[in-house]
């Protein structure tokens, strides 16, 4: 870690607060994207795609009331949308909510890489 760069970020769990879920999203995809409808507890970034993105993802758990837990597959997950700010929307992503856990398939399996733009996580 650099100047609060970190290259590469291996998810095994990020945070739990509870052993409830009260929503569970699963990311099927790799690309970036921001969900295309907040709050509305689906997670995708296309209306009517079901393509869940990380970021898509980390949105709907920091709006939906409870603990929540973001499953991710096997790949790399980098980071594309540059930017600064605190919605969720670009640079890193914005966990705001305390009861999540983030969860993937393997240390050398899943991988977040924030592409040496940001940070990965502001908690």
């Amino acid at each position: 870690m650099a100047g609060g760069f970190m290259k590469r970020f291996v998810v095994l769990l990020l945070f739990v607060a509870c052993s409830a879920f009260s929503d569970i999203y699963t990311v099927n995809v790799l690309t970036d994207g921001v969900d295309a409808n907040p709050g509305d507890g689906i997670c995708e970034q296309t209306v009517g795609m079901g393509d869940c993105t990380l970021w898509a993802a980390i949105t709907e758990a920091n709006i939906r009331v409870g603990f929540d837990e973001i499953h991710l597959g096997a790949g790399t997950h980098l980071l594309t949308l540059p930017g600064v700010e605190n919605a969720n929307v670009s640079g890193d992503f914005d966990v705001i909510d305390a009861g999540l856990a983030i969860s993937g398939v393997g240390i050398d399996d899943t991988i977040i890489d924030a592409n040496y733009t940001n940070r990965i996580f502001e908690v």
